[in-house]
């Protein structure tokens, strides 16, 4: 009488079968994370500007309609020092924000050469804003960007069209954006160079 094998184990063939659908199965899983992880941070953006945004209309309301000045001559949007600077409705007590804070946009990952903290996120439209306009002298305030995603301490913009190459796409390929009237966008180049300046 003849004996018949009982082999309950794999053959290499379906071993490496196993192999390989459970690396597909990795693949997929590891790309949903990373795409979750991104969603994530853009979202964390949204809400940052979105607080800076209201430290603004707050500003505003104080201060007549005007709006918070940022040029060159170190009135940044963020200083905690000034008065005409949004950083007291943010409660900064200092020239710098702390980090971590909203200033900072959790999907930038780079830090200026020689600089010991995290580059500011977000530059201010300051060409058709700042200390030259009131809000209520905008016509169209929701095609008015007046923050967005900027690269690593370019924190002035003299007027968004025409800075595209200052601007940071971290978030797939796009720019989030705060608009005066209080909405925020993710934006893609061609989107940003369509917009109208007022």
């Amino acid at each position: 009488m003849r004996r018949i094998k009982n082999n309950m184990g794999f053959t290499m063939v379906e071993l490496l079968v196993c192999i390989s659908i459970l690396s597909i199965m990795m693949a997929f899983f590891c790309a949903a994370i990373k795409n979750a992880r991104g969603m994530a941070r853009s979202i964390a953006c949204v809400n940052n500007l979105k607080q800076i945004g209201l430290a603004t209309m707050l500003y505003s309301n104080d201060n007549e309609g005007w709006l918070p000045e940022s040029s060159g001559d170190g009135a940044y949007w963020y200083n905690g020092n000034r008065p005409n600077a949004i950083g007291r409705y943010l409660k900064y007590e200092t020239y710098w924000p702390p980090y971590p804070g909203i200033a900072y946009c959790p999907a930038e990952m780079t830090r200026p050469e020689g600089q010991s903290q995290k580059a500011i996120s977000y530059a201010m439209n300051y060409i058709t804003l700042g200390s030259y306009d009131r809000v209520d002298s905008l016509s169209q305030p929701s095609k008015v960007v007046f923050l967005i995603d900027s690269l690593p301490n370019q924190t002035t913009i003299r007027g968004v069209v025409d800075n595209l190459e200052r601007l940071s796409y971290r978030h797939n390929g796009k720019a989030n954006a705060w608009f005066l009237d209080g909405h925020v966008e993710s934006l893609e180049s061609i989107a940003i160079e369509l917009l109208q300046k007022k």
